[in-house]
């Protein structure tokens, strides 16, 4: 019930943003793409798990938001980048607007 209320109250917070912002740009991951089913990441030299790397999205996920993961390569850069639109809770129409 503890994590729940906390959720709840995390929810509440970021609703509150967008009264002010029709939508969040969010990092997708801590790290740049990585090839697909990669278990384990090398950052700073540290070995991370999936969940660890990738907290931003899944942040977005437990608070129930509607994102939009969008891939970017930028030209002359050896490293593709990367973002998340985040709309609020129920706002899937907006996201896609």
């Amino acid at each position: 019930l503890y994590r729940w209320h906390q959720i709840d109250l995390a929810r509440n917070q970021i609703s509150a943003q967008f009264d002010e912002f029709d939508f969040l740009l969010l990092p997708v991951s801590a790290t740049l793409p990585v090839p697909h089913n990669t278990p384990l990441y090398r950052i700073e030299g540290q070995e991370l798990r999936t969940e660890q790397v990738f907290q931003f999205a899944t942040a977005v996920n437990a608070l129930g938001l509607p994102a939009i993961a969008v891939p970017v390569v930028v030209p002359g850069e050896q490293f593709p980048l990367g973002f998340q639109i985040a709309a609020p809770r129920f706002g899937e129409q907006r996201l896609f607007s």
